[in-house]
Order: C-alpha cells, then sequence, then structure tokens
C-alpha cells in the first residue's frame, strides 16, 4: 500500500522525468503474495512474515514498551511496514545486479568466438528489461547466448 512520503516521492520522480530502471512502490507491493502474523504471548512483540513471489520470506517486528499503549492493530500494521522495507533493500540489489550484468553484455556479431553468458541469463535480463522499461519504449535487443546462438527481441 502506497503511502503519503512514497507517493509524494513517486511525484517527485515523475515531476523530474526520472525514468531510468528503478524499484517502485507496486512492484514492491506486487512480491508479496502472503503474509502472517505472530504475537508472542504474554508480550508486546508482534512479528509479520511477508512471503514473496519467488518463496522467500521477510520478517517485520514491533513491540510497544508499555503493554497499555500496546494495540493488536498499530503492532501488525508497523510489523507489516518494517517487513516490506526489507523488500526494497532485495529488490534494489536484484535490480542493480541485472543491470550491471546487462551492462557487460557487448552487443556481439555473429562471428564473435567469446560468448558472453547463458540463454537462461538472457532470457531472465529480457524479461526484467520488459518490466522496467517505460510504457512505450521500443529497444532492439541482440543477445548472444554461450551456445552461439543469437536471441533478437525487438518487442521490448
Amino acid at each position: 500500500m502506497l503511502s503519503a512520503s512514497e507517493a509524494s516521492i513517486e511525484a517527485e520522480i515523475k515531476t523530474k522525468g526520472l525514468n531510468a530502471p528503478r524499484i517502485t512502490p507496486d512492484h514492491i507491493d506486487a512480491q508479496i503474495v502472503a503474509e502472517q502474523y505472530h504475537r508472542f504471548v504474554g508480550s508486546t512483540m508482534t512479528v509479520c512474515a511477508l512471503t514473496l513471489r519467488n518463496g522467500f520470506m521477510v520478517i517485520g517486528e514491533s513491540a510497544s514498551a508499555s503493554p497499555e499503549n500496546f494495540d493488536e492493530a498499530i503492532g501488525k500494521r508497523i510489523a507489516r511496514d518494517n517487513a516490506r522495507n526489507k523488500i526494497w533493500s532485495l529488490e534494489g540489489y536484484l535490480l542493480r545486479s541485472n543491470l550491471s550484468e546487462l551492462a557487460a553484455v557487448r552487443t556481439p556479431s555473429i562471428c564473435e568466438g567469446d560468448p558472453v553468458m547463458s540463454k537462461e541469463t538472457l532470457a531472465f535480463i529480457a524479461r526484467e528489461l520488459s518490466k522496467v522499461l517505460p510504457a512505450g519504449t521500443k529497444r532492439r535487443v541482440w543477445l548472444k547466448a554461450k551456445d552461439g546462438e543469437v536471441i533478437v527481441d525487438s518487442s521490448i
């Protein structure tokens, strides 16, 4: 769920025309497929476990210093926000790794004998590019796999 702070940042990014590949709040939310909560008996400690699309789980927690201030709904919301915030680092790392690997890809000619990546890696990069490029962007992508097969995808 987009917070007021995130909405403000997103608006500023759009106003400034910053459209390089990046992670968005919607992308973060789309990674979450399930959530579970646990409150430890006799405490104000609440834990939220978010399950991501790939099966990985992130954990967030909250606790009230004064038991008199404990509110279960607030505890769950804080624990979920803390877990969700961890997804930003994970997705940012993944995007940076993919962009770094993509930057290492040269535009090869058919006769080059120094292939760079496997077909699986190239297919992954093509899929990720289609997710992060602005809508309507047309790119011609020429990628060469280790087995010499040239993959041309101009639909991105």
